[in-house]
């Protein structure tokens, strides 16, 4: 059987706290009753990839506006009325690696996100990951005011805001 990205149960949150635990420095794991409240306030948007009950990668993300930040370790912010979709977590369990996870689920989001009519997709690169999310399209947004860059500052190390324009077709 091939693996099938689908959204996020309340019985996968525990998957996702050990593959995101594995994916980032502990300064940047997020409690799991974290994990579980944001499922609750935005359960459209998290998805998982699973092969056999396994859930082997996750992405979680929210309805946003372009410019706003997600702090790391707060919970989300919904927007009344989202241009954008703000990719907060994805992340691969290494032993899943190079078996195009990452990108069916950015796919996946990109379709839900198009569905929405929304503008953009947004999210924060940590951990030396900006080339990844560059070579998607993804462009570092500068110019941000003082609370983005507050929130910006709560993630641990270098971190960027970065954002790409949805295109449709006609």
């Amino acid at each position: 059987m091939t693996w099938q990205v689908r959204t996020m149960l309340p019985q996968d949150v525990a998957a996702v706290f050990d593959i995101q635990s594995l994916a980032y420095v502990p300064a940047m794991v997020e409690a799991l009753p974290l994990l579980a409240a944001r499922l609750q306030s935005a359960p459209d948007t998290a998805w998982v990839a699973e092969q056999d009950g396994c859930v082997m990668a996750y992405l979680v993300a929210y309805p946003s506006i372009g410019g706003r930040i997600s702090a790391l370790g707060q919970a989300f912010s919904l927007a009344g009325q989202p241009n954008a979709l703000y990719v907060h977590d994805l992340a691969v369990d290494p032993a899943h690696a190079g078996k195009g996870l990452a990108q069916a689920m950015l796919a996946h989001a990109f379709a839900y996100a198009r569905r929405q009519n929304w503008q953009h997709v947004c999210l924060v690169s940590v951990q030396s990951t900006s080339a990844f999310w560059q070579r998607r399209g993804f462009v570092e947004q500068t110019g941000l005011d003082q609370q983005q860059l507050e929130k910006l500052a709560s993630y641990t190390g270098d971190a960027f805001y970065m954002k790409i324009a949805l295109t449709y077709r006609r």
